[in-house]
C-alpha cells in the first residue's frame, strides 16, 4: 500500500486487512520494486486460489489429511537453559527474530549458540557476518565451548562478508542487495550480524522495508535472525520494527563489582509478549562460554 502520510494506526489496519507493506511518501524506489517482485512471486497460483471452494462444495479430502508433526524449535541444543527457558524452548521456525543492543552486550555470542543448536538439529545455517570467515566463526565458537568442528561438512554452515557500505554507496540501495541475498538462500537459518552501519545511513522507510520483505521471505523452512545496534535505528523505529518481528530480544551491559556484566531480555517469543521470567544476566567467558550470573549476586 502506497499512502501519502505515514500513522501507526494506519499501518496495523492495513496490515491486518491483508497488506503486504505500506510505503509512505517519499518512498525508497529500489526497495518498493524488490516488495513489489517478492509480493507478486509469493502470491498464490489459481490453483491454489480454487482449493478453499472446492471444499466448501463438499470437497473435504484436504482437510482430512493427515495433520504434519510439530517443528522443532530452534535452540541451543541444551547448551544454554537459560535462554532456551526464556525463549519458551526455542525459536519457531519461520520466524522473524530481531536481536538489538548496545555494543559488546553480547549479541554475536547469543547469535553463535543458536547457530549450535540449528547446526546439531540437522539445520543448514547462513551467516551475513561483518567479522568472521566460515574458519574463523567455527574457531570463535569453539573458543567459548561451542565445538563445531565435527558437525561442519558439506554447505551446513556457510558465511558471506558483510562489508559496511561505502561512503558513495547509495543509502537506497544497499538494503535491496541484501535481500536479493537472502531471497536466493531457500531454506535453513539465517543470521545477518549486524545491519548497524546500513540502518544508520539509511532513511527510516528503507529500514522498515528491509524488515518488511524478510518478513515475507521467512517460511516455514526459512528463518532470519537481524542483529542491529539499537542507537544505530530512531527509537520509535525501533518501536515498529519490534511489533513486525515475532521474536524480540534485547541485550545490555552494565558494570557490576569493576566488572562487566550483560543481560538477555525477551520481550516477545513466537508472537507471544513476554513480562515475566523473561531474562537472565551473564558474564562471557573463554572456554567456558556463557556464564549465568545469579539474581542473588546482583541484588546484593
Amino acid at each position: 500500500m502506497l499512502t501519502e502520510e505515514f500513522s501507526a494506526a494506519a499501518e496495523s489496519k492495513v496490515l491486518r486487512l491483508g497488506a503486504t507493506d505500506i510505503f509512505a511518501k517519499p518512498f525508497d524506489h529500489g526497495i518498493l520494486a524488490m516488495a513489489i517482485r517478492l509480493a507478486l512471486r509469493n502470491s498464490p497460483t489459481t490453483s491454489e486460489k480454487a482449493q478453499p471452494s472446492q471444499v466448501a462444495n463438499g470437497d473435504t479430502s484436504a482437510s482430512r489429511s493427515t495433520p504434519l508433526p510439530p517443528q522443532e524449535l530452534i535452540a541451543t541444543g541444551g547448551t544454554l537453559i537459560q535462554l532456551e527457558n526464556v525463549l519458551n524452548g526455542g525459536i519457531r521456525p519461520g520466524s522473524l527474530v530481531l536481536i538489538e543492543g548496545a555494543s559488546q552486550a553480547g549479541k554475536s555470542v547469543v547469535c553463535q549458540y543458536l547457530t549450535y543448536g540449528a547446526i546439531l538439529g540437522g539445520r543448514s545455517v547462513v551467516h551475513f557476518s561483518t567479522q568472521h570467515t566460515a574458519e574463523s566463526l567455527v574457531e570463535q565458537m569453539g573458543s567459548i565451548g561451542l565445538d563445531l568442528s565435527q558437525h561442519v561438512h558439506g554447505d551446513n554452515l556457510v558465511v558471506y562478508p558483510l562489508e559496511a557500505p561505502s561512503a558513495n554507496e547509495d543509502p537506497g540501495n544497499i538494503f535491496a542487495e541484501l535481500v536479493t541475498w537472502i531471497d536466493g538462500i531457500p531454506q535453513g537459518l539465517i543470521v545477518v550480524d549486524s545491519v548497524s552501519d546500513r540502518a544508520a545511513i539509511s532513511a527510516d522507510r528503507a529500514v522498515m522495508g528491509f524488515f518488511s520483505s524478510c518478513q515475507r521471505l521467512c517460511t516455514k523452512d526459512r528463518t532470519i535472525i537481524v542483529v542491529a545496534q539499537s542507537s544505530s535505528i530512531d527509537p520509535r523505529m525501533l518501536l515498529r520494527l519490534q511489533g513486525l518481528c515475532n521474536t524480540h530480544l534485547k541485550l545490555t551491559s552494565q558494570m557490576m563489582r569493576d566488572k562487566p556484566v550483560k543481560t538477555l531480555e525477551v520481550s516477545k517469543v513466537n508472537d507471544v509478549e513476554k513480562q515475566r521470567d523473561n531474562r537472565f544476566t551473564f558474564q562471557v567467558e573463554q572456554e567456558i562460554g556463557i556464564r549465568i550470573i545469579p539474581m542473588a549476586s546482583i541484588k546484593g
